[in-house]
């Protein structure tokens, strides 16, 4: 799990050091399942058989913003991006 931000307060605050190795380790890890799928699937096409490709599922990945409490973590503010 990771998440990256866009919060701009408090000033100075960088959000990119927070989590973005995460993120970057993510989205290198869908790119070579996303190849993966292609190859898997283009075999599936070309043997002929559309009911296993009806059973094929893609991938879907989230990345979620607001991380952070703007005042002060509680159960109303934190997580906004989750919610």
């Amino acid at each position: 799990m990771a998440h990256y931000d866009s919060k701009v307060t408090p000033k100075g605050f960088i959000g990119a050091t927070d989590s973005a190795v995460p993120c970057a380790v993510i989205l290198q890890a869908v790119r070579a399942i996303d190849k993966a799928l292609d190859k898997k699937w283009a075999k599936i096409k070309k043997e002929g058989d559309e009911m296993a490709m009806e059973e094929e599922r893609g991938l879907m990945v989230l990345l979620l913003d607001g991380e952070e409490a703007w005042q002060s973590w509680t159960a109303s503010d934190s997580l906004y991006g989750a919610r």
